[in-house]
């Protein structure tokens, strides 16, 4: 719902709505203290879509620094899933929400090679913009 009523809002140019929305969703990020997996899907994914489509990305800067208090690493592993369905877009957050925890991408990119005999984009893009320090 949050998705639609924000695009309505960019298409038709109703400026003070598509203010409201992102108030709302930075408030909904502000509000998480021990979010399920489907709260932080939801917002990261309302986030990441924000900053892909409007280039705006204080929702999104927003959350990263909120989950940063936390351990991630859980989120950013079911999230990732199989490689494959990702786009660097979702894995250029990822890897800023994991920060220095590189390891967490290490068995997500040994799974995904088990099955390949050559690298995948997502791959390639992963393995140079890791952070392995």
């Amino acid at each position: 719902m949050f998705r639609e009523l924000h695009k309505l809002a960019a298409v038709f140019e109703v400026n003070w709505l598509i203010e409201e929305c992102r108030n709302w969703l930075c408030k909904k990020i502000q509000q998480i203290s021990t979010p399920t997996y489907s709260t932080l899907f939801f917002l990261f994914e309302e986030c990441l879509f924000i900053a892909k489509r409007w280039k705006i990305t204080r929702p999104m800067n927003l959350l990263l620094a909120k989950l940063a208090m936390a351990d991630s690493s859980q989120f950013i592993t079911r999230y990732i899933g199989n490689l494959s369905d990702r786009n660097t877009h979702q894995l250029r957050y990822l890897l800023k929400l994991a920060g220095t925890k590189s390891t967490i991408f290490s068995n997500v990119m040994s799974r995904d090679l088990q099955y390949r005999t050559s690298l995948t984009d997502n791959l390639r893009y992963l393995l140079k913009n890791i952070n392995f320090y």
